[in-house]
Order: C-alpha cells, then structure tokens, then sequence
C-alpha cells in the first residue's frame, strides 16, 4: 500500500512540475491594428482569482511565463476601446499556448460622449510602471504581498525572495522611503499591509542616482493613500473571500482639509489562511546510474493576522511651503503549522525508509514609523526643496517547536525522534534624514540634487534547544547572536532631458558607509 502511495506521489509530481505553459496574448484593434500598451489580466476561472497582468508591447503582444496548468480568462482594458468578446485560454503544459483579444471602440465613444475616465490599472510612464491599486477591483481585499505578485515583472519566489525583471536585489519603499527589512521579515510586513491602504506601486527598472546603490536592481515604491477633497469625510470597507480556507478585511478611513491643515489617518484589518502543498522528487544519479531518489508531500497552512494604522497632518505654512507629519504602526500575527512527509527511495525504487516532520511557528510582527517632512515650491514651476527626517522600528519574535519521527520500511520507529524548539528575538531600527533639490531648465530639462544620512541598527538573537530527551540541551549549533551597526552619508546629482522619441539621464553618486558587525556563536 505504501509503495503505491509513493508511486501516485511520484506521478503527480512530474505533472504538476511539467504541466506548465508561456500563455502569449495578442490584443488587437478590429481593423486588425495592434494594440500597444492596453492592460491584460490573467485571471483563473476556477475560483476568479487574478493571476498576473501586464501591458502589450509596440507589436500588441505580452507574454505570462510559467503559467500552472489550468483554464484562465484573458480580459483587456485601453482608453476609448472595450474587448469584444470573452477569451478562454488553457494552459496545459505546451511549450507556448497563444490567443488573441480583439478590442473595438466603446459604445460611449461612438456615441460622441465625453467620458472622464478612471486612470487605468497599469500605466506606463518614460521611466516607470505603475500599478494603479486605489479603487482597483483587481486588487480587492488583498495585501500588499497578493499585489505584488500579480504585478508585471515582479516574480517572488518560495523563500519570499522578491525580483523586478528577473533581477534580484530589488528595494521595497513606502512613500519613497526606502524600507530597512529584507528577505522574510520584509514579505510578513507586506503580508499585513492591506491594499485597501494602498493608492499606487510604483516599478522602477532603471533608477537614477537619485537613489542609493541597493536599488540598481530596481525600486518598487508603495504610496499609500491620502484624501485631498476639502471638509470632512471617511469610509468604511470590508470584505470577505472563500477559498479553500476564507479571508476577511476591514477598514475606515478619515480626513480633514482646509485651507490650512489636512488631518489623516485610517485604520486596516486582515485576515487570511494561506495555503502551500508541495510535492518535491528529487532523483540521483551517478555516470547515468540512478542511485536512489528522495521524495517529499509538504503541506503548509499559514493563518495570519494583520492590524495597521496610520495618521497624519499637514500645515500650509505659506503659500508655497508645507509642514507635515507621519506616523505608522503595524502588527501582524503569523502562525506556520506544517506537516512534511519524507520517503528515501533506494537504488532498486524500493522504498528504504521515511520520517514525518511536524514543525509549527507562532510569529509576531511590531513596526513603528515616524516622519517629519518639509516641501516648498518655488515660483519657478517644477522648482522644489524638500526635506525628510524619519525613524523606525521593527520588532520581531518567533517561537518554533519541530518534532520528526523515524520509521523503517514496516511503518515501525527506526531511531528516537528529534525534537527541537527554538526563539528567535530580532530589533532592527533607524535614523535618517535627507534634503532634495529639483531645478527646471529649459526645453524639457532639470537637475536634481540632494544629500542623505542614515543610521541603521540591528540586534539578533536565536536560542534553539534539544528536547528529545525531555532535558532541554542547547544546540550550539543553531544558536548564536548578532549585532549590526551601518551609517550611510550620500550625494547625488542628476540631469534629465525629454527628447521627441527619447528621454536622457546622466547621474554621479557618492556614498560613504561605515559599519560594525558582531557575531557570539552563544548569546550572552
């Protein structure tokens, strides 16, 4: 019965691995003409869920890599046209599946009316995309991460590595500022940011030296949301999903403008219980001999809960000068539960022996963000001083209990089980302040200027500890601490020039970072 299981695990494996195709669109005109820069969304018909979208290229094409397999609806959007007719298109494990979207005038605009319309959820400027999330149904009572994922160009893989253009190494902002967290604790805050806080993403590919070094491997930029009708209103959303597990969200927002102060803030709430199943067969081989094979059914659950919370002010100081105040808080609750099912495969396809792991992890999340800004405009149009100084925090605490158990090819216990907890206790905070200068020049030019200094701090301590005996012995091993200390002085200035069928950007950046790093193989 056993090894059958094994070989069903087997077979659904290499389907699942396989059946994978690159689903190319070609969105049209009806007279036949193609359509460049109209929206794509990919969405899966099973459930309706919005797999990626992207914009067509000159020749109205876009293409979706490795696409499971699986039905999905193909829907286009552009300015004054409507698509004529629904797509259906079938991954099913081809190479490459093609289909074509033909768009036609909308009725309103063959009628003669003038419609103003809503920006569309992805536009394309010379320097950037961005992804319009305000008001997007697309992006509805999803988080910041969901967003991501579905965004052109941006791939995140298993390990919540997150990639622009295939290029690692990619800097996360909120509202321009660049954000201190990477790798895990930067996609759990992303987890409990909803979209519902959200006004745009920006995607910067190729960003000027404006920007520090980190982000040559592009920028993406989270601007959150911010009313700018005079008076006093807010809104109240929720939303609730059903899946395999359900989701929920909710929120109010408020805001009051006159001449002289603008007073904001909201409050956010989510609920989601992520899913992962994973099957992984791994086959060795020696000079083309098999040697054996190692086969994993992994199946993780991921409930998480997220509150965030944001206020803010701003005071017309003068006509043309701005006085402004930020402060964020978050707070998320992640709980892992996960079951690993291992079987060794010897070199006969025999199945030797196995183990089981249960692992189960109860994260929180603490971040606190502080910000002083300052903006005027000269007389001059496009001419701007503005100034900065933030600071932040992020706590983060994990406590971890994994138990494996061994079992020979007769289901019996081969050896004692393993058992090992462990606390993970990290605090990362930092200073910085900066001041940029934008100056127009003639026929489509500027220069920017600007200087930054920052102060990045960060404490980690992990303590795991043997319990399999029921006597609690320390893993030297896996326990250690670590201390991190960076300070960044920049300066940069940058020439633009907007050509006819081009744009030109020639930029110097200086930067000096001194920085300490200790590290105790046992925390004191």
């Amino acid at each position: 019965m056993k090894t059958a299981i094994i070989f069903l695990l087997v077979i659904f494996s290499s389907l699942s691995l396989c059946a994978q195709s690159n689903i190319r669109i070609i969105v049209k005109i009806d007279d036949g003409k193609p359509f460049e820069n109209a929206t794509v969304v990919l969405t899966r018909s099973s459930d309706t869920v919005v797999f990626k979208s992207n914009l067509t290229d000159s020749e109205g094409v876009v293409v979706f890599d490795k696409v499971p397999s699986g039905k999905y609806i193909a829907s286009s959007t552009g300015a004054g046209y409507e698509q004529a007719g629904e797509v259906w298109v079938e991954s099913s494990g081809l190479p490459e599946v093609r289909s074509e979207i033909v768009m036609k005038p909308s009725a309103k605009q063959m009628q003669g009316v003038t419609v103003t319309a809503k920006r569309p959820y992805i536009q394309k400027l010379h320097d950037r995309l961005v992804v319009n999330v305000e008001n997007s149904v697309v992006n509805a009572g999803s988080t910041a991460f969901e967003v991501l994922e579905r965004a052109p160009g941006v791939i995140i893989d298993q390990n919540d590595q997150i990639a622009l253009r295939g290029r690692q190494g990619v800097v996360i902002m909120i509202d321009g500022r660049p954000s201190p967290l990477t790798g895990a604790d930067l996609a759990n805050y992303l987890r409990g940011l909803p979209s519902s806080a959200i006004e745009r993403i920006d995607l910067i590919t190729n960003p000027s030296s404006k920007y520090d070094a980190q982000g040559n491997a592009g920028i993406i930029d989270i601007r959150m949301k911010k009313d700018k009708r005079m008076g006093t209103n807010g809104s109240l959303t929720a939303g609730y999903g059903q899946g395999v597990y359900p989701k929920a969200n909710a929120g109010i927002t408020f805001n009051h403008r006159n001449k002289k102060l603008n007073l904001f803030g909201n409050y956010n709430y989510i609920y989601r219980k992520n899913l992962n199943h994973l099957i992984l067969d791994r086959n060795f081989y020696r000079e083309k001999n098999f040697t054996g094979a190692d086969l994993k059914d992994n199946y993780t659950t991921s409930p998480v809960n997220g509150h965030s919370v944001r206020f803010g002010a701003d005071y017309n100081a003068g006509k043309r000068t701005i006085l402004g105040f930020i402060a964020n808080a978050g707070f998320t609750d992640l709980h892992r539960n996960n079951n690993n099912n291992s079987f060794v495969i010897n070199d006969q396809h025999q199945a030797e022996s196995s183990f089981k792991t249960n692992a189960g992890n109860k994260d929180d999340f603490q971040n606190y963000l502080f910000n002083i800004n300052f903006k005027h405009n000269f007389k001059q149009q496009g001419r701007e001083l503005t100034a900065d100084a933030d600071y932040g925090r992020y706590n983060s605490l994990s406590n971890s209990i994994t138990h494996t158990r061994y079992y020979d090819l007769s289901g019996q216990p081969s050896q004692p089980d393993y058992i090992l907890n462990g606390n993970q206790d990290g605090a990362l905070k930092f200073y910085t302040t900066r001041i940029d200068y934008v100056h127009p020049l003639k026929n489509k030019a500027s220069v920017e200027a600007g200087v930054k200094t920052s102060f990045v701090s960060s404490d980690n301590e992990a303590t795991f500890f043997d319990v399999s005996t029921g006597i609690p012995v320390n893993d030297e091993g896996k326990t250690n601490h670590f201390l991190y200390d960076e300070n960044n002085n920049a300066a940069y200035v940058n020439v633009k020039k907007d050509f006819k069928n081009f744009d030109l950007q020639l930029g110097l950046r200086r930067r000096d970072s001194p920085r300490r790093a200790s590290y105790f193989g046992v925390p004191k």
